[in-house]
């Protein structure tokens, strides 16, 4: 599976303008919301509300940049065992339950092995471990660095899926809260590859679940409320021979807020 999605052009100008006009992260402030071990929330949302919402974020937090952008450009391949073990762990909701992915930053050419565990207290941790910008598949060292992370045995893994994107990552000024935004979203698996042109996916990630944060405000004042979406999940659910339905709610989600027109 390649470096080279093909991605559907849809941050607009004034999109890329708002998030201009946020305050620069500064590395002290990453340094406090690095959150490798953390609560993810999830919600999907329409790409017309993407503007208001920098709106009500501007005031309280500030933008991470990539390579002097404000926006960075990923690929997360994943990997997963011939009859796709570590999709059906979280299809069925076990726990633990891993993910494997080699997560490349294509402008700043890095590449890290990284493994996520959901643990049974409804955290997640996540360990990554830098490899040449590129690497796509594992070798003894990175083998061994699964397994001491993950319980499967890595000799049977292989590439299963891979989805590209564009980020924007926001950081709280007052709280200990990060925020991914995600868009031009695009993936492959088994030779086909589709795209959720209208759709973007926000990550709150938290050390602790906290509702009254200034990230939960924006959403609900925009109406967008918490749905769980994975994207890894519901690309595998739509493109592999797999048992989707877990995730009927999440695909009706996703085909009607990717048709949605700008």
């Amino acid at each position: 599976m390649s470096l080279a999605l093909a991605r559907p052009v849809r941050a607009s100008d004034a999109t890329l303008a708002r998030l201009d006009t946020f305050v620069e992260a500064t590395q002290d402030l990453l340094s406090t919301r690095l959150l490798q071990k953390r609560v993810d929330r999830k919600y999907a949302l329409p790409w017309a509300v993407v503007a208001p919402l920098l709106d009500r974020l501007a005031a309280s937090h500030h933008v991470l940049r990539s390579a002097g952008r404000p926006a960075a450009t990923y690929e997360s391949l994943y990997l997963d065992t011939a009859d796709r073990r570590l999709y059906d762990d979280h299809r069925r909701g076990r726990v633990p339950r891993y993910k494997v992915r080699f997560r490349h930053q294509l402008e700043r050419q890095l590449t890290y092995l990284e493994v996520k565990k959901k643990g049974h207290d409804g955290q997640t941790d996540k360990t990554r471990l830098p490899r040449p910008f590129g690497t796509q598949a594992l070798d003894a060292d990175t083998r061994a660095f699964v397994e001491r992370y993950c319980r499967v045995d890595a000799a049977m893994l292989g590439a299963s899926l891979v989805i590209g994107f564009r980020r924007a990552t926001l950081l709280a000024i007052g709280s200990e809260e990060r925020l991914t935004l995600d868009w031009d979203i695009t993936f492959a698996c088994d030779g086909r590859e589709h795209a959720w042109p209208g759709l973007a996916v926000v990550e709150l990630k938290q050390p602790r679940i906290h509702h009254d944060s200034p990230a939960v405000r924006a959403l609900h004042s925009l109406g967008i409320r918490e749905s769980g979406f994975s994207k890894y999940c519901v690309a595998t659910a739509t493109l592999a021979p797999v048992r989707a339905n877990f995730f009927n709610a999440s695909l009706r989600l996703v085909e009607r807020l990717s048709s949605t027109a700008c």
